[in-house]
């Protein structure tokens, strides 16, 4: 006879058939015949139901807890997609992933150690992926027959941004924050496109005359206490205060100030870069300011931005009336998004149609963009392509070639 179908589920419990067939009373035999299907057993001698009872009550054992792995999955700007395909020889499928994230609850202590290795393993790529500033010579603009660099160290103007999924996806989340008074955070690691984003954020706003846009100029953000926001926010809104005053006091300023600006139509906005840096008393006090209200309409829209670490320090339990109530994105990796970026960037610096990457350069970059776990971002592959342009400059090159790629260091 074939193996009984609650086989499966004993030997994923783990406990030896001696000891379970004492739990239940049952002889060691009968158990062990009855899952091999060795046995034709009785009505009256059949052990299912209580082997059934024995392996529901035993249900909580096989499952780890574990602490929230979703979103140091999504601060790292990886999907549950990325993970599936990373974890291939453990075959895990896409929803179960998504279950066992969102529960925080694992079948085994063997998946959770290595879905944590993994995540790992993206986190030192990310470091190793130094991101090295290379800039074009006249000489090498004028050998591909460009006007202008497509790669400049500052953009010049709102133009000059190549739009991006991610990047487009974060400015409707800050935007719809501004407009409904929300709290937001947008994370990203270096070069993704943040302080970009920032700029034309603010570019957009200056536009608007039902927008006040307070920005703390503290330069290490990390000395930015509640002391330092409520100077901020008195200094931006024109408030009158003293530095005297102590910071409760300081504190009603704000709410006055907020109110008087609220009535007035005017939408009052916070914005901190390098946010990451904030102490946690810092962020703390965000979410006191948060609450300031007129009924029930919020007087302070609060935007965070920073690199992942933020995602991660919002785990912390301290911080939890934090993290419920902010709403955070991950700028991801380009993905399939470089291709149309690099020939964008070249076309507005007049490449005139003519391909300086060929198609299997193209694909050379895909390749070394994967072996670094996707996560190019707008400014490591603009290096990696000014790199190759220097290189195929230097070797009489018109096009750069999959063999140019190919000999980068991984570092770029």
């Amino acid at each position: 006879m074939p193996n009984h179908p609650l086989l499966k589920a004993w030997r994923q419990l783990g406990v030896s058939y001696r000891i379970g067939a004492e739990e239940m009373g049952v002889p060691r035999s009968v158990l062990h015949g009855f899952l091999h299907g060795q046995k034709k057993l009785g009505q009256r001698s059949n052990p299912e139901p209580v082997i059934r009872a024995y392996l529901e009550s035993k249900k909580p054992s096989l499952e780890v807890i574990s602490e929230p792995l979703a979103k140091k999955l999504f601060g790292l700007g990886l999907t549950v997609k990325d993970a599936v395909m990373g974890m291939a020889h453990l075959n895990i499928g896409k929803g179960d992933l998504y279950r066992y994230l969102a529960q925080g609850k694992w079948p085994n202590q063997q998946t959770v150690d290595a879905f944590r290795k993994w995540l790992e393993q993206q986190k030192q790529r990310r470091k190793k992926k130094m991101i090295t500033k290379v800039m074009l010579s006249e000489e090498i603009l004028e050998h591909f027959g460009l006007k202008t660099n497509p790669f400049p160290h500052e953009l010049k103007s709102v133009e000059d941004i190549v739009p991006l999924k991610d990047l487009a996806l974060a400015e409707k989340k800050i935007l719809s924050t501004i407009n409904h008074g929300g709290f937001c955070g947008i994370t990203g690691c270096t070069g993704s496109g943040k302080t970009v984003l920032l700029k034309k954020i603010e570019h957009e706003l200056s536009a608007r005359k039902d927008i006040v846009l307070i920005k703390p100029r503290t330069v290490e953000k990390q000395y930015l206490g509640a002391s330092g926001l409520c100077d901020a926010i008195l200094e931006d809104l024109h408030w009158p205060w003293s530095k005297g005053h102590r910071l409760e006091m300081r504190a009603r300023y704000v709410g006055q100030a907020l109110e008087h600006n609220y009535r007035n139509g005017k939408k009052v906005i916070l914005i901190i870069d390098e946010a990451h840096l904030l102490t946690d008393d810092a962020l703390l006090a965000l979410k006191r300011f948060y609450e300031f209200e007129l009924g029930f309409r919020k007087l302070l829209a609060i935007v965070l931005v920073g690199q992942e670490k933020l995602a991660e320090r919002l785990q912390n339990v301290n911080l939890v009336e934090i993290a419920q109530r902010i709403d955070l994105f991950g700028i991801k990796a380009m993905n399939g998004q470089f291709a149309r970026f690099l020939k964008e960037k070249l076309a507005r610096a007049g490449m005139n149609g003519r391909e300086i990457f060929d198609s299997a350069a193209m694909k050379a970059i895909y390749e070394k963009m994967s072996k670094a776990g996707g996560f190019y971002t707008p400014q490591s592959l603009q290096n990696l392509a000014a790199q190759a342009m220097v290189i195929a400059e230097d070797l009489g090159e018109k096009t750069v070639t999959a063999k140019i790629i190919q000999g980068i260091p991984e570092a770029f």
